[in-house]
């Protein structure tokens, strides 16, 4: 796995509030916009898109703007 994929898996607990770690809500906002930030980064490149899209993060940052 590259780091891409890892940043990636993680912002995805970070959306699906699955990290007990992090409670305060504050904390957990702006950690979670921060890596939202970066892996926009990636995927404006062609090879962090064909990398990443398989992860459906767009669905993940919908739903979790939902609730």
């Amino acid at each position: 796995t590259s780091a891409a994929h890892i940043i990636v898996r993680f912002t995805l607990k970070l959306l699906d509030k699955d990290l007990s770690s992090l409670t305060e809500s504050d904390v957990c906002h702006s950690l979670c916009g921060a890596f939202i930030f970066v892996c926009r980064q990636m995927y404006n490149t062609c090879e962090g898109l064909q990398a990443l899209r398989l992860y459906g993060l767009h669905r993940a940052a919908a739903a979790a703007w939902r609730k």
